[in-house]
């Protein structure tokens, strides 16, 4: 649970300071480096498929549309957000749909805890 709790560290350093991290406030800069990062955590013990769950969940929950033709940094564009607001969104999605995996960790690992004690 460590590594998903530093991941949730680095993307909130990247959302406070994206200048040290990005090349440029882009969407698709984000996006890549978004993709990127779940990609290098596919290789981990992290659940990858459980924040692809919760990725989807907080994009609805914050009013986009997942399964839409065009890509949310997209959506995000024809609704009047800047580049800053955009990279801003995207991380925040991203950061909340960690949080719900390292709870989700957390939870399963409290449960099994509860079953050798029993």
């Amino acid at each position: 649970m460590k590594s998903v709790e530093d991941l949730i560290e680095l993307l909130e350093n990247v959302k406070q300071r994206p200048n040290i991290w990005l090349p440029n406030d882009s969407p698709d800069t984000i996006r890549v480096f978004l993709f990127a990062l779940e990609m290098g955590v596919g290789f981990s013990d992290i659940p990858v498929e459980l924040y692809d769950e919760h990725h989807k969940t907080r994009i609805v929950k914050r009013g986009w549309n997942p399964e839409g033709s065009l890509w949310l940094g997209r959506q995000m564009q024809q609704q009047g957000y800047d580049n800053s607001a955009i990279c801003d969104e995207l991380l925040t999605i991203a950061i909340e749909a960690w949080r719900r995996v390292l709870k989700d960790m957390q939870s399963t690992t409290n449960d099994s805890d509860e079953k050798q004690v029993k």
